[in-house]
């Protein structure tokens, strides 16, 4: 099952908005804690320079991507609800 990751962690002063926010599983999630999210990716058996790229466009585009304002809200609704 999916959790929501902080690039950034909160712990470093990561905030909870979708252009800090990635999908991953559990395992990853815990596994990366607070370490800094390249940093960690780049070491694991299953990393790809393409994964790497599709997370930083995530990152740096994410939410313009949906199309709307309505669609954005929606989203940064769901993420707030997975982390509450």
């Amino acid at each position: 099952s999916l959790t929501i990751d902080h690039v950034k962690p909160k712990a470093a002063g990561g905030q909870d908005q979708t252009s800090n926010c990635i999908p991953a599983c559990r395992r990853c999630n815990a596994d990366k804690g607070s370490a800094e999210w390249i940093a960690w990716f780049r070491m694991q058996d299953f990393y790809t320079l393409e994964a790497e790229v599709r997370i930083q466009t995530w990152l740096r585009k994410g939410v313009v991507e949906f199309g709307n304002e309505e669609d954005s809200e929606w989203l940064d609704d769901l993420i707030n609800r997975a982390l509450a």
